[in-house]
């Protein structure tokens, strides 16, 4: 497959970014239910049957371990999504740069783009139709001048 991209960090910056921002809400939301559980478990909110007083004081303990163990699941599972994710966008917005930057520098680069399934199919549509124009003037420019170097 030629149209597959084998480098993942395409943008690092904006990846790692977005990536860390998908971290911290998990955490966060990790956190939130690990507080929920263990308020609804003190034993003033709920029955405590004869006998269980034990495991109830084991509680904080259990659930300790159980966001501590998951945490090692999810910090790693989290950053493979999210670089995963991040991977369709940045490499667009990385193939924007590099063909706007051609236009820029007076070349004529032919139509953006993208790799099937990446994001933003439509802004590189956009792109292509915003430039075409000035790519080919650029072209209509040079054919007199060719001529004119002939017919001298």
């Amino acid at each position: 497959m030629p149209d597959r991209r084998k480098k993942k960090l395409i943008l690092p910056r904006l990846q790692f970014r977005i990536t860390l921002a998908f971290m911290a809400t998990a955490v966060v939301v990790l956190a939130t239910m690990g507080s929920l559980v263990t308020w609804l478990l003190s034993s003033d909110r709920i029955h405590v049957p004869p006998g269980a007083e034990p495991l109830l004081d084991q509680v904080h303990t259990i659930l300790a371990v159980a966001f501590g163990m998951t945490m090692l699941l999810l910090v790693p599972l989290t950053i493979f999504v999210g670089l995963r994710v991040t991977h369709i966008v940045a490499g667009p917005v990385h193939r924007f740069d590099v063909f706007l930057n051609q236009v820029l520098r007076g070349e004529r680069p032919p139509d953006c783009r993208l790799r099937h399934g990446d994001e933003l199919q439509e802004i590189c549509a956009l792109i292509n139709e915003a430039t075409r124009p000035l790519r080919e003037h650029v072209v209509e420019a040079e054919e007199p001048a060719e001529g004119a170097s002939k017919a001298a």
